[in-house]
């Protein structure tokens, strides 16, 4: 459930792409390596999956988490070095639905999304395509509703790999690592236990980007915090957003998770209506 900290976000890669391109003439130190972690040091070190449980209470516990079925949330922000709008809009629904649009004025737009079964992603890079492999691996543990929750179905390893400072905050450096795609690193505060940066690296049909991301302002919402304000930093751009809407238990129909183009074998029948269309629930649609 977005912005959750166990799906290291990667659907925005090709938008993060774009981003950069606009941002090119800018440079952005790298930080460099961090020391390997001594062996007794690691035992020193609190278990990962503590750490992850205490992250669930902190936020608001597994009670007020799994009491939402549904989640609409709209974020707008800057690209700061060329002072560019975007407005991201994500729809989830439980167990594992999502639909994202990413919008950056008028220079660029991405649909992402995932039915259950199908990962898709629409945009004027590389058109409409059902995502496979690494990036549909990806974009299953972005649409996991409550991810928090599902660690173990989602990360075949988890391991405190350090202590690393945030700001002045010090926090506990927990390593998550899936079956497909790419570790990441997710920054905990070690006294109130709140996600206060992730590091990661994003796949798309354009390439690998590392990305890291900050939170931070956070505010209780329908019983569960939320961090109000991102800074992401992936090459040479900064993106800066806050979170402008949460709406909880929205009444979302399953068929807009599907993806909004047609496969050519499939027929029309009447009304203009395919085969396989994968009608919804009714209700209302956002």
């Amino acid at each position: 459930m977005y912005p959750s900290p166990l799906t290291g976000r990667s659907s925005c890669a090709l938008f993060i792409v774009a981003v950069c391109l606009l941002a090119a003439p800018a440079v952005r130190a790298q930080d460099p390596p961090e020391p390997p972690v001594k062996e007794q040091e690691k035992q020193e070190l609190p278990k990962a999956e503590d750490v992850l449980a205490a992250n669930i209470k902190a936020i608001g516990g597994r009670k007020a988490l799994e009491k939402h079925k549904s989640v609409v949330v709209v974020m707008k922000g800057t690209v700061v070095e060329q002072d560019v709008e975007l407005t991201v809009e994500i729809k989830q629904k439980a167990p594992n639905l999502m639909r994202m649009k990413m919008s950056m004025q008028d220079v660029f737009e991405q649909e992402t999304g995932f039915d259950g079964k199908v990962a898709w992603s629409k945009d004027p890079f590389t058109g409409e395509r059902v995502l496979e492999d690494v990036e549909r691996a990806q974009m299953v543990r972005e649409a996991a509703f409550n991810a928090q929750l599902k660690w173990k179905q989602l990360y075949k390893k988890v391991e405190t790999v350090g202590m690393k400072k945030v700001g002045d905050r010090e926090c506990i450096v927990v390593q998550l690592t899936p079956e497909k795609g790419h570790p990441f690193k997710a920054y905990y505060d070690k006294e109130t236990y709140l996600l206060l940066a992730l590091e990661g690296t994003s796949e798309s049909a354009m390439g690998e980007q590392t990305v890291r991301t900050l939170f931070s302002d956070y505010k209780e919402v329908g019983g569960v915090l939320y961090a109000y304000t991102h800074e992401m930093n992936v090459g040479p751009a900064t993106i800066e957003t806050k979170l402008e809407k949460i709406e909880w238990d929205v009444k979302l129909d399953d068929a807009l998770f599907k993806k909004p183009w047609a496969d050519k074998d499939e027929k029309k029948t009447d009304g203009g209506k395919k085969d396989g269309g994968g009608e919804g629930k009714s209700g209302q649609s956002l």
